[in-house]
C-alpha cells in the first residue's frame, strides 16, 4: 500500500514527496513585526519547510494568523487544553493544526475542531505519546485508539484516512 500524501500549505508530506523539515518556534509570539517576519523568512531560506508554534492563548492565535498571512512558509498551530484556540486558528490561513485529543477535553470539543478543520481543508496531526497512558476523552473508551477514533469518526470520506506517521503514536488526520 502506497503512503498517502498530505498537503500542509504548499508542502506535500508523505506519499512520494521528499522528507520535509519542520522546526518549533521556541519564543513567545508577542508581536508580528518586520524583525519576526525576517527571522521566519531566514529559517525558510535555511531549508525549513514547515514552522510550528505553541498557541497558549487567543491573542497568540490571532498573532499566528496575522503572521501566516505575511509569510509563505506553512505555519502549524500546536494546541493544548483549549479547543477554542484551535477554532480561532482555523479562522486564519493556518496550514495545519496539532492536537492531543486527550488534553482537549470532552469529545464534542474535539469533534468541533475536527469538523471545522475538515470544512477548511486543514490537516490535523494527532499527537499521543505511546509510553504513557494517553489521557482519555470523556465519553470515549481506551487510550490512543479512542483519541484517534474520536477524530476518525468525523471523517466521512474514506479516501482521506488517518495516516500513521513514522512513529506509531503520531497520527495525521487528512481531510
Amino acid at each position: 500500500m502506497k503512503p498517502i500524501a498530505v498537503q500542509v500549505g504548499s508542502v506535500t508530506v508523505g506519499g512520494d514527496a521528499p522528507i520535509s523539515i519542520q522546526t518549533m518556534w521556541k519564543r513567545p509570539l508577542s508581536k508580528v513585526d518586520e524583525a519576526l517576519i525576517a527571522e521566519v523568512n531566514r529559517l525558510q531560506a535555511l531549508g525549513c519547510d514547515i514552522l510550528r508554534f505553541a498557541v497558549p492563548d487567543l491573542e497568540t492565535a490571532d498573532r499566528l494568523g496575522e503572521l501566516a498571512g505575511r509569510v509563505s512558509i506553512p505555519l502549524v498551530a500546536d494546541i493544548h487544553f483549549d479547543y477554542r484556540l484551535a477554532l480561532r486558528c482555523l479562522d486564519h490561513p493556518i496550514a495545519k493544526i496539532r492536537i492531543n485529543p486527550g488534553n482537549i477535553g470532552a469529545r464534542w470539543k474535539v469533534e468541533e475542531v475536527v469538523q471545522k478543520a475538515k470544512d477548511k481543508g486543514v490537516p490535523i496531526r494527532i499527537g499521543v505519546k505511546p509510553r504513557f497512558s494517553a489521557p482519555k476523552i470523556p465519553g470515549a473508551s481506551g487510550s490512543r485508539r479512542s483519541s484517534i477514533g474520536c477524530c476518525r469518526g468525523r471523517n466521512r470520506d474514506p479516501g482521506k484516512p488517518i495516516l500513521p506517521h513514522h512513529h506509531r503514536f503520531h497520527e495525521i488526520l487528512r481531510y
